[in-house]
């Protein structure tokens, strides 16, 4: 396991490097720390990351910012695994747009970088793919890519990034395959993934990639809690 720490202030990093490397000693993985102090000089060794599996990212650094520097990765099809320390709740909302693990606040706590490696770690472990019939061909798609689903008559139309596969398949079906909690179910057309929304409003889902899907009367505080679970008690609602 190759992680990364980025952080401009170099108590803060030589902390997070001793916690670190505490618990992958502790979990008994193999493992190498690497330590960078700005954004700028992790793009120089690591232009794409591809090559880091977590990465415990500052926000707030002098030049290019944490934020910034996530986005420019994602931007580049990197899919590490991104633990944001902040000392600002107001970025919180701004993670999801890079699909965050989750956000240590200053100072920090042991036992919550524990929380969020063991999390990461799980979620490198298991990450789950999807096998699609296109037409004639046969498509992998990681779960995790996946942003929204939309059905169409017969036919699914499956959202991500940077482009979108339509199929033939019930969207009843497809709601099994996914994984619970992280996708849901807003309407009898409409499953999105709980990691791609941006903003809930009493009428409407804003997604990452700009899509707006209404929201079906009465259905407001149950989409609010399923999201606010999801993100913020680490599963499901019950």
């Amino acid at each position: 396991m190759r992680i990364a720490i980025c952080d401009d202030e170099s108590i803060q990093r030589a902390l997070l490097k001793k916690i670190t490397s505490q618990f992958f000693e502790r979990e008994s993985i193999p493992y190498e720390i690497m330590e960078y102090e700005s954004a700028e000089q992790l793009l120089f060794h690591h232009e794409q990351a591809k090559d880091i599996d977590i990465l415990l990212l500052d926000i707030q650094m002098q030049g290019m910012n944490g934020m910034e520097l996530a986005k420019q990765l994602r931007r580049n099809g990197n899919r590490s695994a991104i633990i944001f320390v902040t000392g600002d709740t107001d970025f919180i909302y701004d993670g999801f747009h890079v699909h965050a693990i989750n956000y240590l606040l200053k100072p920090i706590d042991d036992e919550k970088v524990n929380d969020c490696l063991f999390q990461a770690v799980s979620l490198l472990k298991n990450e789950k793919a999807l096998l699609l019939q296109i037409d004639k061909d046969i498509i992998k798609l990681p779960e995790n890519d996946i942003i929204c689903i939309q059905s169409d008559g017969h036919y699914l139309q499956i959202y991500t990034d940077k482009q979108s596969y339509r199929l033939k398949k019930r969207l009843k079906d497809m709601e099994q395959e996914l994984s619970a909690g992280q996708f849901y179910r807003i309407s009898r057309s409409d499953i999105v993934n709980l990691d791609a929304v941006a903003r809930i409003t009493s009428k409407d889902i804003y997604l990452i990639n700009e899509i707006r899907i209404p929201i079906p009367k009465g259905k407001y505080r149950e989409i609010s809690e399923a999201f606010m679970q999801y993100h913020f008690h680490g599963g499901p609602t019950k």
